[in-house]
């Protein structure tokens, strides 16, 4: 059966997880599906051996490979997001924990829903990150609730994008780096898509790669240019906007 799942990973020195997890990926999701998934592969300023292990890996599985040669999270994601040509894309990274009961139901019901959010905020008991790495997710999205009035608790969250829906909207997107996310988040928002949000769980597999205070001053900087591209956008209006908890989703 023809593919209509794309899996797009922005993959920076993953090299010790890389092989487990995109054969991971890939069995859990075909399982679900029961086709066939592409994925595409976005080299985002790696210097390890990732690039060799995706080219062993191209030999028996449906990937393409592009590759930047600088670190820059947002634009590997949106190199991914316009090469897809399946109805449906996952973006997330290679080092998330498997969440069965997220990825069933979530991949389960794509044709319900524009856009399906993992949050990592929804549900803090599931959520193993540090207590900095908490607040700087809540701090984020406490700003942008005072911008915008996003009712979103996770932005950067693991998505299912319905790309038939969004692809006009990635393509006006103008950020890069971590809030890349952000602007295609409320742009689809703003749209009235069909939006939800359900917890998922969530831990880190590698240390931090950037120190705090830098991130910090990063956002800020990258969130005085995403107001000025988006300070139309007021989000007060009725929108296509919904959560879900764990155990509602276990019913459904």
């Amino acid at each position: 059966m023809k593919p209509d799942i794309t899996l797009i990973l922005p993959i920076k020195n993953e090299g010790n997880i890389l092989l487990k997890n995109i054969n991971k990926y890939k069995r859990k999701i075909e399982s679900i599906t029961k086709k066939k998934i592409i994925i595409i592969i976005v080299l985002n300023g790696s210097s390890d051996n990732s690039e060799k292990i995706i080219d062993n890996l191209k030999k028996k599985y449906l990937i393409k490979k592009y590759i930047l040669k600088y670190g820059n999270i947002g634009l590997a994601l949106k190199i991914g997001l316009n090469k897809v040509n399946t109805k449906f894309a996952i973006i997330m990274n290679a080092d998330y924990i498997w969440d069965d009961l997220f990825f069933k139901w979530s991949i389960k019901k794509r044709n319900s829903y524009d856009m399906i959010i993992g949050s990592k905020s929804l549900d803090p008991k599931i959520n193993s990150q540090n207590f900095f790495r908490k607040f700087l997710t809540w701090g984020l999205n406490l700003i942008l609730r005072l911008i915008f009035n996003s009712p979103v608790t996770d932005t950067h969250g693991v998505k299912i994008i319905n790309m038939k829906k969004a692809k006009k909207e990635i393509k006006k997107c103008k950020m890069s780096r971590g809030q890349f996310d952000t602007e295609l988040t409320l742009r689809c928002l703003d749209k009235k898509f069909k939006i939800v949000e359900v917890p998922v769980k969530y831990g880190e597999l590698r240390p931090q790669r950037n120190f705090m205070i830098r991130k910090i001053a990063q956002n800020i900087y990258d969130l005085f240019f995403l107001y000025m591209y988006l300070r139309k956008i007021d989000l007060k209006k009725k929108l296509n906007y919904s959560r879900l908890s764990r155990k509602m989703i276990k019913r459904l």
